[in-house]
């Protein structure tokens, strides 16, 4: 079940759209303040949707500590505010008065975007729609064609050990293809999508490949 943290310290809008939410399959924890906020600082979250105008202080004093992707839910949708949220790397902003189905519509867009990108435990964040891996730093990686097929296909069937000839089998219109540039590809993968803590692509022996990167 996704966890999603909400943020609202109206008691109607807030008990409403945490039912709503719930009943659509989010785990939802709900927050009146920065200080409810507190007691949650330690968990995880998949998203959040953060209201600015608390009565013990700011949305933005929450949402720079987060580190899921943030919709901010505010009346106060000025140019400075959306200035401050992008600053802050925040996804999306939704206008009060709304309707449920515009927040459900951009929740939905965020978790489909979502699924196309992957951090680790190290920082590092693979984009598949993009195709690219940054690292700690900041550095871009681009991938190429074939690098880019077996690292989505090693994640999309974790934790699934592949063989080379699965791996072969998948990738039917690179004529150039063998085990030896599999092999090649993983050596490269491995560089790429480095994890000091944690292996991200083991070998199973006399088997094959499998994806075994551990996400934050």
């Amino acid at each position: 079940m996704i966890s999603l943290l909400l943020i609202e310290d109206d008691q109607q809008l807030g008990k409403t759209l945490s039912a709503q939410l719930s009943s659509n399959h989010f785990d939802v924890c709900w927050c009146q303040s920065v200080q409810d906020y507190e007691k949650q600082k330690d968990k995880k979250f998949d998203l959040a949707i953060v209201d600015l105008n608390l009565p013990d202080g700011s949305g933005f004093d929450i949402i720079r500590r987060l580190q899921s992707p943030v919709i901010i839910m505010t009346a106060q949708n000025t140019p400075e505010n959306r200035l401050q949220g992008l600053e802050q790397g925040v996804f999306d902003f939704i206008p009060k008065p709304f309707l449920f189905k515009e927040l459900h519509l951009k929740v939905d867009r965020l978790l489909k975007q979502r699924e196309q990108s992957i951090t680790l435990e190290s920082g590092v964040v693979i984009d598949l729609k993009s195709r690219t891996v940054e690292d700690a730093q900041g550095g871009l990686t681009f991938l190429n064609e074939r690098e880019y097929s077996i690292l989505k296909m090693l994640i999309e069937k974790a934790p699934q050990v592949l063989s080379r000839d699965d791996i072969l089998d998948a990738l039917q219109e690179d004529d150039n293809a063998s085990h030896r540039s599999i092999d090649n590809v993983i050596v490269r993968l491995r560089q790429i999508v480095m994890d000091e803590e944690h292996r991200t692509i083991n070998s199973v022996r006399g088997v094959g490949y499998q994806w075994v990167g551990v996400k934050k």
